[in-house]
């Protein structure tokens, strides 16, 4: 019937058979839809850092897509697996590959929920700010 059942940490739950993100190529300017969320990429008019918004400057295509094997990212405390960080943040196994994870060429430039890579973060104007709002 597409319904599972999952433990979650203490809890047994019923999840729906949804599909993990798929990766969709992010033109700036322009948006993606994806299911729960909306990505939206402009030219920078100043320097953003939040959870679900960052300027960076990428190199070559952006994509949109769920987490990889291999992701790391850098933040003021070090670089760290995407793999650990989604654990430390107790976001349950079977949410993680529905978090969208914005990269390019180069590497991952951030994630929803967590923020921006450092080594990829902007310093000038001379980028992109990508927004990911919930729509759920």
């Amino acid at each position: 019937g597409g319904v599972t059942s999952a433990r979650q940490y203490d809890r047994l739950v019923v999840c729906s058979g949804t599909q993990p993100l798929q990766a969709a190529v992010l033109h700036c300017p322009g948006e993606v839809e994806l299911p729960g969320f909306r990505v939206v990429c402009t030219p920078a008019h100043g320097l953003v850092s939040t959870q679900d918004a960052f300027t960076v400057e990428p190199s070559g295509e952006i994509v949109v897509r769920a987490r990889q094997s291999g992701d790391s990212l850098r933040l003021s405390g070090g670089t760290r697996s995407l793999k650990k960080l989604l654990i430390d943040r107790k976001i349950p196994a079977a949410h993680r590959d529905f978090i969208p994870v914005i990269a390019d060429s180069q590497g991952v430039l951030g994630v929803y929920g967590i923020g921006v890579n450092l080594d990829r973060a902007a310093e000038s104007l001379n980028a992109v700010t990508i927004r990911i709002i919930k729509t759920d």
